[in-house]
């Protein structure tokens, strides 16, 4: 019979004997000195990737405000510099050494001199970053130097080595260098200097007219004129487009440049506006939507201006920048052709009576040649993006018109082609997504915080607690430690200012609707063209967000401009989720234009919404207003939607934000009667009002945001609202004005005297 307890029992010792050796096999392999070589190699790596990634990935940061990208880049920027300064160190300090430690500190220095110092600059005194980061080659520098003479048996080796340093810090010395330009740019007086922008209007896309300098007037018309005739069959309509959306586009982001920093004058806004109603006067159609695509061109120059050293490399520093990138994929191809095969036939030997060198292994020679081969690419990339870049097209354009009207066609059109060939860097201009807040939103539908993020919030909560609620520790010892700002710094860091849920893309209906309804501004005023559709449905005017008439109730304090925009744009949020509410089912359908509208009307609604709660400073100032009035309709909404009854919201007169909203809903769906003074008027399609509402309140909004705030979400993936007061402010809208109700009147009554004209003729 088998005694299966004894066998059990012998497993379980055999398995306690295996989990035994494996540890002595692991602990004799961390104290060898093969282990000091692999943990060594580890860091080196971990430090290499975060590097990489800030090398390949430090300008894109405008691709998405999702919390992981953005506090990806600071972890990465902390990590990089500490790792990589660690593992330099380590390799030249430890009693072990190999041969493929001098690779891999070069490897590091390379792509030190890669990363775009001025990602983590942020001001006007460059001398102190600059001595950074020329500190920090220097002691790259010193170290690979020192290892390779050291511990590099081959004279070719050593050669490449030293050569792969040079390059490396004369291209580390020369990219610190956008530090200065980093300085003049964000100069008030230099901006003053470098360009004087009158408001000249030129045709440069028809039919719209933008404002450029006269200093590229003649390039326009010139470059124009010459892609028409010149070049029509190897450029088609997009490929012009593309270039001319460059062009158009560095021209602007002067003029935006100014607006930052506060040097454009109310006369030369009042010019814009002259300007824009003289073309609507004239009949000339706007064409809004080529526009705003213009515009997010205009927003990348502006983020690689403040944000990145683009404009001094790809620019200013172009044939500089592609000569030294040139030079290091040359070096690199170097070192591992002259380093590779020798540490492949070499032998331990010992620079010195202390040091032990380790036998290069295959895992560590295959390790090296993807650091390399990934080395090699990167410069490579470097090259095309010189060349194809916003900055290239540029160059290119600029040059074309220095040059000789004989111009050989052939060279010029291959250019051209490989200009617009090659759109690798400007798939993503900015994040294109419109972010989404719903205060109804089922609670799975809302957006989760990470878990760190969870943490942090609570840590903070219990430091708060702590240090002034409980009393648990005394107030001087408190002072002593710094809790009082512990938990403010911790959240400051790695918290989440994005309180809205997943953002949805920005498609072609939003901007379409925009761009129609830009079509019918004639003006600041705020006229007939904004209320029509309303009255036609019996909204009146009052009850709009952009609407200056005070609010049925005031909660607390006096009410702000700012407070009842935000409270009525909560009104109008709930009134439309209601709507949706209603039709979740699928079962009301319609057509494609009806499909449309409510598209358009829950994005933007939702959007709104996430403005109020997550960037209120893009709005009507001051912010502390807006986040006011949305305590306040949370307030509101909490405590009646527990207890709704169809009784209590049949009437407008509700002073709650969120029986108001229902009504609201209530009214479009013409579930509820209407008001007695307009008996007849009911609602066709609620979604085109809702739509026009929606699209009406973001343009409202966009004028009003500050300045330097654009300026900073603009570092985060960016908003589309920043786009829309960019847009705004190149024909001359820096606010609205409410038209008096007796001259709306007499627009109405002239708009319908001619629709009856109309149909009589």
């Amino acid at each position: 019979m088998v005694d299966y307890r004894r066998m059990g029992n012998m497993e379980q010792r055999l398995g306690n004997i295996t989990w035994t050796t494996l540890l002595h096999e692991l602990r004799d392999l961390w104290n060898s000195p093969r282990g000091t070589v692999l943990r060594i190699q580890a860091l080196t790596l971990v430090a290499i990737t975060f590097t990489f990634f800030l090398a390949v990935f430090g300008s894109c940061r405008r691709w998405s405000n999702r919390w992981i990208v953005q506090k990806g880049f600071l972890a990465a920027q902390v990590l990089s510099l500490s790792l990589g300064t660690y593992s330099i160190g380590l390799m030249q300090s430890s009693w072990v050494k190999s041969e493929m430690y001098p690779i891999w500190a070069v490897s590091l220095l390379t792509l030190f001199g890669c990363v775009d110092p001025v990602t983590t600059y942020n001001g006007l005194d460059y001398k102190g970053p600059i001595m950074k980061v020329i500190f920090q080659l220097c002691l790259y520098c010193g170290y690979v130097l020192l290892m390779s003479t050291s511990t590099i048996s081959s004279a070719i080796g050593n050669l490449a080595i030293g050569m792969l340093t040079t390059i490396t810090f004369i291209k580390g010395f020369h990219r610190s260098l956008a530090l200065v330009l980093q300085m003049k740019s964000r100069n008030r007086s230099e901006i003053g200097k470098l360009f004087f922008a009158e408001p000249l209007s030129l045709a440069v896309v028809e039919p719209f007219t933008f404002e450029v300098s006269d200093a590229y007037r003649g390039h326009f018309k010139r470059y124009k004129y010459f892609l028409r005739t010149n070049v029509p069959d190897m450029l088609t309509y997009d490929d012009e487009t593309i270039i001319e959306d460059a062009l158009i586009g560095y021209c602007l982001s002067y003029l935006l440049r100014r607006r930052f920093f506060g040097m454009d004058r109310d006369w030369e806004m009042a010019e814009k506006r002259e300007q824009l109603e003289g073309l609507v006067r004239n009949g000339r159609v706007i064409n809004y939507k080529r526009t705003l695509k213009a515009i997010e061109v205009e927003l990348v120059f502006l983020y690689d201006v403040f944000f990145t050293s683009n404009e001094f490399l790809h620019f200013y520093e172009a044939k500089a920048s592609r000569f030294w990138a040139f030079g290091s994929l040359i070096g690199i191809c170097f070192v591992g052709v002259a380093t590779i095969p020798g540490t492949i036939s070499s032998t331990s030997f010992g620079p010195d009576a202390n040091s032990i060198v380790v036998n290069t292994t295959t895992a560590d020679l295959v390790i090296t040649l993807i650091i390399l081969v990934s080395l090699a690419l990167l410069q490579l990339v470097e090259l095309i993006r010189c060349w194809t870049s916003n900055w290239g097209k540029i160059i290119f354009a600029c040059k074309f018109n220095t040059r000789d009207n004989n111009i050989v066609l052939p060279s010029y059109s291959l250019g051209m082609r490989l200009l617009t060939m090659t759109t690798w860097f400007d798939m993503y201009l900015w994040q294109d997504k419109l972010g989404q807040y719903s205060l109804l939103a089922p609670s799975s539908r809302r957006n989760k915080c990470c878990q760190c993020v969870s943490v942090i919030r609570e840590t903070k909560r219990i430091l708060d607690c702590i240090c002034f609620r409980c009393g648990c520790v005394p107030v001087y010892l408190s002072r002593m430690l710094g809790l009082k700002y512990i938990g403010q710094v911790l959240w400051e860091l790695w918290g989440s200012n994005n309180n809205g849920g997943p953002g949805v893309r920005l498609d072609d209906a939003v901007k379409t609707s925009i761009a129609d309804f830009l079509g019918q501004i004639k003006s600041t005023r705020i006229g007939v063209e904004w209320y029509s559709l309303f009255d036609a449905n019996g909204i009146d005017a009052s009850d709009l967000p952009y609407s200056n008439t005070p609010l049925l109730h005031t909660p607390g304090d006096a009410m702000s401009d700012a407070y009842m925009f935000a409270y009525r744009v909560m009104v109008w949020h709930i009134a439309t989720w209601y709507c949706e509410e209603q039709e979740q089912d699928g079962s009301a359908g319609g057509s494609y234009r009806r499909e449309k509208n409510r598209h358009v009307a829950t994005a933007l609604s939702k959007y709104c919404a996430y403005l109020v709660v997550s960037a209120p400073e893009l709005l009507p100032s001051p912010s502390a207003e807006i986040q006011r009035a949305f305590d306040h309709a949370v307030e509101e909404t909490s405590r009646s939607v527990t207890n709704m009854t169809p009784e209590n919201i049949d009437s407008k007169s509700s002073v709650d934000a969120f029986k108001m909203g229902v009504y609201w809903g209530k009214r479009l769906r013409n579930e509820v009667s209407p008001p007695p003074e307009c008996p007849r008027l009911r609602s066709d399609d609620p979604w085109k009002v809702l739509a026009l509402l929606w699209v009406q309140t973001l343009l409202y909004a966009a004028p009003y945001g500050d300045v330097q705030a654009h300026l900073q979400h603009l570092s985060q993936g960016g908003e589309f609202i920043t786009h829309l007061w960019a847009l705004l402010y190149h024909i001359g809208i820096d606010k609205w004005e409410h038209a008096p109700a007796q001259e709306t009147e007499q627009e109405e009554a002239t708009g319908a005297s001619g629709e009856r004209l109309q149909r009589q003729d």
